[in-house]
């Protein structure tokens, strides 16, 4: 078997002889590492298609905005990657992140919405992390039914479908963007069809078996991390602006 880039740059280190380093359980990993290795991936890609080979963690550091530090000890969690005083093989890299992420599989993904942002789905295909394919789209306005999606290659299909097509396209993946009120009973549909793993996308969680991993990725909540950040900063610039101008009065008073 041939690995990209090994070869040619990086000797194997004792643990890789071995296998390729020890990783730990899935349970090991925090969500927030695996969140930053994705990172990792899509900025190693555009290193790469720039003609880069050989990186140090501080000059990915750098384009990421993460913490050297950080950056190997997200590393670390999956084995040896690099040499010391010398750094990583970006082909390598990229080939073990994708064998880590389970990049290099298939998965077999349905989505659940209503209305635009179940169609909006087809523009924006190319966001989505690399071996995910949508091979359903089921929307709950009957309005939407039938829509072509010429991306996918797809039409819109009705809810009472989704057992159907889990089994027969024998999908794993199920994604969810429908209302607050709606989005549970989406997912217990879901599971009931079999799906393995679903991501919400609803502004509120749902709950699911142990037995199916379950992402809830909240829009509002990474927004608001934003709002919050220019709040701040609008403060403290009207608390400095005060702060000033009750300095300058107070300068200028008579006694």
């Amino acid at each position: 078997m041939t690995i990209p880039g090994r070869q040619a740059f990086i000797p194997a280190s004792d643990s890789e002889k071995r296998g390729e380093g020890m990783i730990k359980q899935r349970g090991a990993i925090s969500k927030a590492t695996i969140g930053r290795m994705a990172i990792y991936y899509n900025t190693l890609k555009q290193m790469k298609d720039e003609g880069v080979e050989v990186f140090v963690s501080r000059a990915l550091g750098r384009r990421v905005g993460i913490p050297s530090a950080v950056i190997r000890r997200d590393l670390a969690e999956f084995g040896e990657f690099g040499t010391q005083g010398v750094g990583y093989d970006v082909k390598y890299l990229l080939w073990r992140i994708e064998k880590i992420m389970g990049y290099h599989s298939v998965w077999k993904t349905v989505v659940v919405g209503v209305g635009l942002p179940i169609l909006a789905i087809n523009q924006y295909y190319s966001f989505l992390p690399p071996g995910i394919r949508i091979l359903a789209v089921l929307d709950l306005d009957e309005r939407n039914l039938g829509q072509p999606l010429p991306e996918l290659d797809l039409c819109v299909e009705p809810l009472e479908r989704l057992e159907e097509l889990v089994r027969d396209r024998e999908i794993r993946i199920g994604i969810i963007i429908v209302s607050p009120a709606q989005a549970q009973m989406v997912a217990d549909r879901l599971v009931q069809a079999g799906v393995e793993g679903i991501a919400n996308f609803s502004p509120v969680p749902v709950s699911v078996p142990e037995t199916v991993s379950l992402t809830q990725v909240n829009m509002g909540s990474w927004l608001s991390h934003l709002t919050f950040d220019l709040s701040q900063t609008a403060t403290e610039n009207y608390l400095l602006e005060f702060i000033g101008t009750r300095w300058i009065k107070e300068s200028l008073t008579c006694e």
